[in-house]
């Protein structure tokens, strides 16, 4: 029996960009064109990042180390460095310093190779074989600013040898040979999958792409995703709609992971409907459950509302009891733990897994219970239309909708 829970790793799943933005918006522009040896796993790379800050004059990207023979030149670089950071030792830092902007944005050029895969990573995540090419972030194939604060829209060519099917965040383009990925919309990440014979289903929203040997489950996630997507549109995409949703179902265990629109799931052939609804629903409420710092206490703003549009999806797509047995479920997860408050003034550090996860949208659930489903639905309407997120914002829209003393009863909740 397979695992039915939708693992999500956590390094990386939650750098979330404050807002959906333009490119022009993107910290970095990459241009890059990338050859990849599928059978050797060998990688060779060359990137034009155009740096749009005029005032970031030092930089450090890291690389994975089993990637060599670095490359770092350009008009605009002054200096450059290689070595290491102190708890990033299986990383190459490359510290570039650049020349005065002179107001115009400038360019540096980075090339390397290598074996990017020399031994598995955690859950294959990152994979290159003769027949799937998956990666992101989490493997440091293309240089990402040591701060993984910055976004960047990406352009890049890869070269892999034979006819490969492509699903990434942004536009894919494929030929012979030859794949192009574009990323319009700024983000932290450039993720792609690529698969020699995946399982295509193509609907009004989303797109599946199912790298398995069995359609189990398939039917459930098409109609989970199309529903998630109608009930939260409803809801909260008045101004800001979903985008297309680009859902890649791997063999896996564990091992899930989302980029925005782009969401990799381990094999649901045995998840029940309620924790898929639960998933989709949350991965798609980031979109707008996002804007919050992610290294900070204010995290619980991002997770805690994206789980909360899970509940939104679990009670309108299955009903109350399922809603009920969802609300149990995460109970049961952190009855008799000793959990911090979710958040007290003066706070800083980023609260555990089971306080952003769990305890906060259970508090979230008991608030709309107190004030009522139409009340909390405006608050949390509001709230999602603010770019950057902060609790006592949230505070001030509580008050505003539901009045202070309902305000000040919240702010009780959150400090237990």
């Amino acid at each position: 029996m397979r695992n039915p829970i939708l693992f999500i790793l956590i390094l990386f799943a939650c750098l979330l960009p404050a807002a959906p933005a333009a490119a022009s918006d993107a910290d970095y522009h990459y241009r890059g064109h990338v050859a990849i040896t599928p059978e050797s796993g060998f990688l060779k790379a060359s990137w034009v990042i155009e740096v749009r800050d005029r005032a970031d004059n030092h930089i450090t990207f890291f690389i994975r180390d089993t990637l060599g023979n670095v490359s770092v030149q350009g008009d605009d670089v002054a200096t450059t460095s290689l070595g290491k950071v102190e708890g990033m030792e299986d990383f190459t830092a490359i510290k570039v310093g650049l020349k005065p902007s002179g107001g115009a944005a400038r360019q540096i050029e980075i090339s390397y190779d290598g074996e990017l895969i020399s031994k598995p990573l955690p859950h294959n995540i990152n994979t290159i074989s003769s027949e799937i090419i998956e990666l992101n972030v989490d493997s440091f194939w293309f240089p990402i600013d040591k701060r993984f604060s910055k976004v960047l829209s990406a352009d890049v060519t890869i070269d892999v040898p034979g006819t490969w099917h492509g699903l990434s965040t942004g536009e894919v383009q494929t030929e012979e040979g030859k794949i192009r990925v574009i990323n319009t919309d700024p983000r932290l990440d450039i993720a792609f999958t690529l698969a020699k014979a995946p399982r295509l289903t193509q609907a009004s929203g989303f797109e599946i792409f199912d790298l398995r040997a069995t359609d189990a489950g398939i039917e459930a996630l098409g109609k989970t995703a199309a529903a998630c997507m109608t009930e939260l549109n409803a809801r909260f995409g008045q101004t800001q709609p979903l985008p297309v949703a680009k859902l890649v179902v791997t063999s896996r265990n564990a091992g899930g992971y989302a980029r925005e629109n782009y969401i990799v799931l381990t094999d649901i052939g045995d998840t029940p409907p309620d924790r898929l609804t639960q998933f989709i629903c949350h991965e798609f409420g980031h979109y707008w459950a996002r804007g919050a710092a992610f290294k900070t206490v204010e995290n619980w703003l991002n997770e805690a509302f994206a789980e909360y549009t899970g509940f939104v999806g679990v009670r309108t797509i299955l009903g109350e009891e399922a809603f009920k047995g969802q609300l149990e479920r995460f109970a049961n997860q952190i009855e008799g733990k000793d959990l911090p408050p979710i958040w007290t003034e003066g706070a800083t550090e980023r609260s555990p897994y089971l306080v952003n996860y769990r305890k906060a949208p259970l508090v979230l659930a008991e608030f709309e219970k107190q004030i009522g489903r139409d009340s909390f639905l405006r608050i949390v309407q509001r709230f999602f239309a603010q770019p950057v997120k902060t609790t006592p914002q949230l505070l001030t829209t509580v008050s505003e909708v539901a009045g202070p003393e309902a305000s000040a009863r919240f702010k009780e909740m959150l400090a237990k």
